[in-house]
């Protein structure tokens, strides 16, 4: 690890995204991770990338990093490199877990609702009750 940087650990450009160095992160945990084999080499190697991995996805430390190895400043986390517009930026703001936080979130409004529709219904006027 001494002569090699934290990209080539996990052989990434220094100009990779977010996602890219989770990604290749994840890549690098599935092979050489310490409960998946006995090889000491391997465990050494995911130090290695777990160590990088920290780093690089911090974006202060990452700058830091960079600055003192004379690296290119990284992209800011939730921008595309190639700058796409308008649509890139509300789609970063997008979480990668909609599919679970969607349901979660109409249970919240139908539980509001529910709780809430008695107070509205009497507000209005109900036609059952002759108001």
């Amino acid at each position: 690890m001494e002569s090699d940087t934290y990209y080539d650990i996990l052989g990434l450009p220094p100009d990779a995204s977010h996602r890219q160095v989770v990604n290749a992160f994840a890549q690098l945990a599935e092979r050489y991770h310490p409960r998946l084999t006995s090889d000491p080499s391997a465990r050494q190697r995911f130090e290695e990338a777990k160590t990088a991995y920290e780093t690089l996805t911090d974006y202060d430390k990452r700058l830091r990093y960079n600055i003192e190895r004379g690296l290119p400043d990284p992209p800011r986390p939730g921008k595309t490199a190639e700058g796409g517009g308008l649509l890139a930026e509300v789609g970063s703001l997008v979480p990668d877990s909609w599919p679970v936080l969607l349901p979660v979130l109409l249970l919240l409004f139908l539980r509001f609702a529910a709780y809430y529709a008695i107070d509205t219904w009497y507000a209005l006027g109900s036609p059952l009750w002759g108001r």
